[in-house]
Parts: structure tokens; C-alpha cells; sequence
């Protein structure tokens, strides 16, 4: 039988430690709601500070600004609908007329090391051009799949630790 390294446990102690601190802080200390409209803070904005950013070798894109220093993200869709919102087509050709300002709902989302702000909606001369809707169900969708994860990893933690005392308490 190999004889396994003492640096190789060392390395699967640390990266065991860390995964489920993550864990445990995931499930336990991060918000899973999404903040409701009426707590979300407004904030106007001038049309030039609003862009689509296209992801390298993507057909996924998304809205951002900046905001007291901070980038605000909003939710991940298509190229085409991104550009739509700003009012461009495929072929970045101003279609319609860029408003002087946008009014944004901007919410802050507890994420793992750092609060992160998000971006709910996006609304022009009260035209809704990024419903809040939307957002929330998708920004929902993307804690609960991390939640799971972490509920997942938990487990298989707690079955782990559960199978080795119990190897100790029988022997």
C-alpha cells in the first residue's frame, strides 16, 4: 500500500476548511432575498454613464455604471436586448433618440467577502426599459443555485466527518 504524503493531508485539510468556512457562510450569513422595490434606492443618472458590456467571445451582456466609485451590474441577457435598452442596434447605430437621463434602482446584495450593489431597473422618461421583475427573479435564481451548492457541499461535509467518528467509536 502508498504511504500518502503528510504535505498532500495537509492540502486537503486546508482546501476541506476552506470550502466549507464558505459553506457555513454561505448557508448561514448571506442574505437569500431579494431586497423589495420600495427599499431599493433611485438614483438618476446621465445617458452617457450607462453602457452595454459584451462579453468576450459571448453572445451575454450586461448593463453597467458606476456609482459612488462602486460598478453596478445589472442582470446577464442578450447582446441585441442590451443594446435595445440603450437604444442601438447590432450594428451599434443610434435607433432612437438617447434620453438626457435614466433613473436606476439600485439595491446592495451581500456577496461572499464584500457587499456588491446590483442594478433592479432601468427606467427613461417612466418607460421601463429593465423591469425589476426580471431582475429579482434572476438575481434569485443565481443565490438559490449558489445556495444549493453550498447545501450540497455541507452535507457531503457532515457525512464525512459523521462516517470518521463514527470509524473512531467503533473501533
Amino acid at each position: 500500500m502508498k504511504k500518502i504524503s503528510p504535505l498532500f493531508i495537509i492540502k486537503g485539510i486546508l482546501l476541506f476548511l476552506v470550502y466549507s468556512t464558505l459553506s457555513v457562510y454561505t448557508l448561514f450569513f448571506v442574505p437569500s432575498e431579494v431586497p423589495e422595490k420600495a427599499s431599493l434606492q433611485k438614483v438618476t443618472i446621465a445617458s452617457d454613464s450607462l453602457y452595454c458590456m459584451i462579453r468576450k467571445n459571448s453572445k451575454k451582456s450586461y448593463l453597467s455604471t458606476t456609482y459612488k466609485g462602486t460598478e453596478i451590474k445589472s442582470i446577464e441577457f442578450d447582446k441585441k436586448a442590451c443594446l435595445e435598452i440603450l437604444g442601438s442596434n447590432e450594428f451599434l447605430l443610434q435607433v432612437k433618440e438617447k434620453p438626457e437621463s435614466y433613473t436606476l434602482l439600485i439595491g446592495e446584495k451581500a456577496g461572499l467577502f464584500k457587499k456588491k450593489h446590483k442594478l433592479y431597473e432601468v427606467t427613461d422618461n417612466n418607460k421601463v426599459l429593465l423591469s425589476y421583475d426580471e431582475s429579482a427573479k434572476v438575481f434569485q435564481n443565481q443565490t438559490n443555485m449558489f445556495r444549493y451548492f453550498s447545501i450540497g457541499f455541507f452535507s457531503l461535509m457532515l457525512f464525512i466527518l459523521g462516517k470518521s467518528f463514527y470509524k473512531k467509536l467503533k473501533s
